[in-house]
């Protein structure tokens, strides 16, 4: 037995129960970059809610994970500030595949023409125009 192996039997479990930490506190992480300040017992998570949902911030303020009296405050986006409210587009399940590939450009804002649509008819297109050559070619 090496002494790599040794190393690997030793420490193996305790690193990959780490590297599933880690993992599974990325999401947390990122959150708190992207909205949520705290000082002491204090915090504050800022985000974009749509306003069909503007109460489920409120149904999960009463769980478990916040203690204290949760408060809450909404506002619309200020006009200088609209461009940076994201979308939010739902698909019909036969599009999903092609929005990644859209998105890997940018995603529309608000009032933004979508071109997920049409990039599905032209990609099919175009796939089918490819494979069509190479089949019928000499």
């Amino acid at each position: 037995m090496s002494v790599r192996d040794g190393l690997r039997d030793r420490f193996g479990p305790r690193l990959h129960e780490a590297r599933l930490r880690i993992a599974l506190a990325r999401p947390l992480a990122e959150a708190t970059l992207a909205g949520v300040r705290g000082k002491g017992g204090l915090a504050a998570l800022s985000g974009w809610v749509p306003k069909r949902q503007l109460d489920a911030p409120a149904r999960y303020a009463g769980q478990a994970i916040f203690t204290g009296a949760p408060g809450s405050m909404c506002a619309s986006p200020v006009p200088t500030k609209v461009a940076e409210v994201p979308s939010l587009v739902r698909y019909p399940g036969w599009l999903k595949p092609f929005v990644p590939l859209v998105k890997s450009y940018g995603i529309p804002r608000y009032g933004e023409f979508d071109p997920a649509l049409p990039f599905a008819f032209t990609y099919l297109l175009l796939f089918g125009a490819c494979s069509a050559t190479s089949v019928t070619a000499p």
